[in-house]
């Protein structure tokens, strides 16, 4: 198992790796875009000992350094986080919690393939294991919390209310929807995952996953149509 598990491979995360493996951690780097944001700027003109270099030369040399010390790069993280992390707050509605999940559906993904596991599909093996992972926490927190406590734990609008803007209008978006619709649009439209495949995740007929996606757009598009006539409705003098 590694010592040290880096998300992004950035500078930061360059940085990170080559301190951990020239101090004789075995680290790996969880990255999407190779070099980070960096690798995106046509011409880096602040960064020290490197004036008016081109950000993908930039970002090459990084990686490079990182990996003559021992690092391991892989560029799943970027690809995937986002729909690990939403299919995790459609079951727990908790930001927290989901991002735990998240976190250790990738460290069980970096384990798989230290073992030497073949993975064919990463979506939708990280898919699984984050709806399996959040699964489980939820039957373990309703084990943990006594009923008469239940009126003390926040509800799911307290907990949406602190999300970041952009996950905020996600959240708000498919909160009208019933968890099965909504965990379907998760897995198909976030995650990527073909309605057969995300039938066999979730155990279900072929037939009824495409049923329930079918009517969970029906219902986001009355509600996207809605909320687009109120936006246009002239206000009373």
């Amino acid at each position: 198992m590694y010592d040290v598990m880096i998300l992004g491979g950035g500078p930061a995360g360059c940085t990170a790796a080559l301190y951990g493996a020239r101090a004789g951690l075995s680290c790996v780097v969880l990255e999407g875009l190779a070099g980070g944001q960096v690798a995106l700027t046509p011409r880096v003109e602040n960064y020290p000992g490197a004036p008016g270099m081109d950000g993908q030369a930039l970002a090459a040399l990084m990686r490079r350094q990182a990996e003559e010390a021992g690092a391991e790069f892989l560029r799943l993280y970027n690809a995937y986080y986002k729909a690990v992390y939403y299919t995790s707050l459609g079951l727990l509605h908790q930001p927290d919690a989901a991002a735990d999940c998240m976190q250790d559906t990738f460290a069980a993904l970096w384990e798989s393939l230290r073992k030497g596991e073949t993975i064919t599909n990463p979506g939708a093996w990280l898919m699984t294991v984050a709806r399996h992972t959040s699964l489980g926490l939820l039957r373990l927190q309703r084990r943990l919390s006594p009923l008469e406590d239940l009126g003390e734990l926040p509800s799911p609008e307290d907990e949406t209310s602190r999300l970041p803007e952009e996950e905020l209008f996600v959240a708000r978006l498919l909160a009208p929807l019933p968890e099965p619709e909504r965990e379907i649009v998760v897995l198909h439209v976030l995650g990527g995952l073909r309605l057969t495949e995300i039938a066999r995740t979730m155990g279900i007929p072929s037939s009824t996953a495409r049923w329930r996606y079918a009517n969970a757009r029906k219902r986001l598009k009355k509600e996207l149509d809605d909320a687009a006539r109120l936006e246009k409705k002239p206000a009373r003098p």
